[in-house]
């Protein structure tokens, strides 16, 4: 799922380069990238979409051959939220939003986890991006929050508006310890 919100933001900034460049003979490119776009938006959305727990999931291929989601709770579910694809009147804000808050996941009182506490791999191995808390995720949340989800009401603006100011204030009361600290 990370992959695909990296695709298709990486091709809606090519849209507004062309966008801004406004070159006629640039014209067929263009509807590529739009086709192109909506296509990996669609995929997002059909493919990487977990109803059962309601957060956007990787997906995997089975011994079967069937396309099955991962168990993972992570920084990787926020993706499709980072890069505001995700409407702000959909029931899928919403479960992403749960996931942010749940103190059993991603929660903590310095900023949010990369895996959720109860993942096989939180904190396994070398401990990269395996649970401690990645400032630039942090950011690109709080980034999102405000960018996307802050500006027009919607059914969890609330909710929006608490996770960004907690966190924000979190985030800030932890790197200003770190740094008094070191």
């Amino acid at each position: 799922v990370d992959l695909a919100c990296w695709v298709a933001f990486g091709i809606k900034s090519l849209l507004e380069i062309y966008q801004l460049l406004d070159v006629r003979c640039c014209q067929l490119q263009k509807i590529k990238f739009i086709h192109m776009h909506r296509k990996v938006r669609s995929a997002i959305d059909h493919l990487h979409w977990d109803g059962q727990r309601e957060i956007s999931s990787d997906t995997t291929i089975s011994d079967d051959g069937d396309l099955v989601f991962t168990q993972h709770r992570g920084y990787v579910n926020l993706f499709p939220l980072l890069f505001g694809f995700i409407e702000k009147d959909s029931p899928r804000l919403k479960g992403t939003l749960d996931l942010i808050e749940d103190r059993t996941a991603l929660w903590t009182d310095y900023g949010l986890r990369s895996l959720a506490l109860d993942d096989p791999y939180y904190m396994n191995g070398d401990q990269y991006w395996t649970g401690p808390i990645w400032i630039n995720i942090n950011y690109l949340v709080l980034r999102a929050l405000k960018s996307y989800y802050m500006d027009l009401e919607g059914p969890y603006y609330e909710q929006v508006k608490r996770i960004y100011d907690t966190l924000r204030t979190n985030i800030i009361e932890n790197m200003t310890s770190a740094f008094e600290k070191t």
